[in-house]
């Protein structure tokens, strides 16, 4: 273990700088800055300006840096050892609950970023040690070049995370040209970052519930792909992977108990989530615990609703609630504690 600083080279802004200034933009259909064809010029050509002339990367850099930033090297079986970059911010209660808190695409480790402060137990709710990995070919975790990495890999290499952190027992919290051909799209994404700026964009606004994004919080998402330790290319693959790595289960309807027979589960709907399913069909997840339905919120309730997702581990881990105790030793509150 070690702690991580990101300093992005000023050569790789510099190349950013001339990338952009180079942009060669689409034309647009007449009336066409409507969302019904993706991303409208005018919001690209808006936030290109700003990225080229007033975005303040360093600055955005220097708030991530504030981070509890840390990396180390885990090897899975049957591939190359892969450097792992984390967020770990453990409470100061002694007794709180290791949380995992695994992102997807297009998020990062950014994501944990708004539930950090809220998780320490400062106050009356249960305190967690909370780890936020930015998952292989993603953030600034290495790449991985060899074929068959599906997702029962990504969830080894988070285990041995936890697994090294000390935390025997943890809890988890929180496409389809990328599922086909990730390499074709991958060419794009590399080299423009326009491209990425416009892929990634038209996903904050679409998988979102109205959430009112600054451009400084866009670039700021779009600038760790752009930035990455793996390159931009690299993360799509996991939809690929997903579906085609030999051993790789493939979620449907009438087995989807095979996933996870055992483990006790937490359920919230968002309604702006990409699919939305009955809570029956939750259900057949495995035994679930906790189920809560928002009134808000999609694809990135951590970042949108913290809130939210604060107090569902509260009602779900917390005294009253149906999880709570289920780590031996580490219930999330301090010894004596009448809350």
């Amino acid at each position: 273990m070690a702690s991580f600083t990101l300093n992005v080279p000023d050569e790789a802004l510099e190349t950013l700088q001339a990338k952009l200034a180079a942009t060669t933009f689409p034309d647009s259909l007449e009336s066409g800055d409507m969302w019904n064809y993706g991303a409208p010029l005018r919001d690209i050509k808006r936030l290109t300006e700003y990225w080229r002339n007033q975005f303040d990367w360093r600055k955005a850099e220097a708030k991530i840096n504030q981070l509890p930033n840390f990396e180390t090297i885990i090897t899975p079986i049957g591939f190359d050892s892969i450097n792992i970059h984390y967020v770990h911010q453990p409470s100061p209660v002694k007794n709180a609950m290791p949380l995992l808190f695994c992102h997807g695409w297009p998020g990062s480790f950014i994501e944990v970023e708004k539930l950090l402060p809220l998780l320490r137990g400062d106050g009356s709710g249960p305190a967690f040690h909370v780890v936020a990995p930015s998952l292989p070919n993603f953030g600034f975790s290495g790449v991985v070049k060899k074929p068959g990495f599906g997702l029962e890999k990504y969830a080894e290499v988070c285990h041995t995370l936890m697994q090294q952190l000390g935390y025997k027992e943890y809890g988890s919290g929180y496409n389809l040209e990328q599922r086909t051909k990730p390499q074709t799209i991958g060419y794009a994404l590399a080299d423009s970052p326009v491209a990425l700026l416009a892929w990634i964009y038209e996903k904050l606004h679409d998988w979102t519930d109205d959430y009112p994004w600054s451009d400084d919080e866009i670039l700021t998402w779009i600038s760790i792909y752009y930035f990455s330790t793996a390159g931009p290319a690299a993360s799509v693959r996991i939809y690929y992977e997903a579906v085609h790595s030999t051993g790789t289960k493939i979620a449907h309807r009438d087995a989807l108990s095979e996933w996870i027979p055992h483990v006790k589960l937490g359920l919230a709907y968002f309604p702006r989530e990409l699919t939305v399913v009955p809570q029956t069909w939750g259900r057949t997840l495995g035994p679930v615990a906790y189920e809560s339905v928002k009134p808000r919120g999609g694809h990135f309730a951590a970042w949108e609703t913290p809130e939210f997702i604060a107090s569902d581990l509260e009602k779900m881990f917390g005294k009253k609630g149906p999880l709570y105790g289920i780590i031996k030793g580490a219930d999330g509150y301090r010894r004596g504690s009448k809350l």
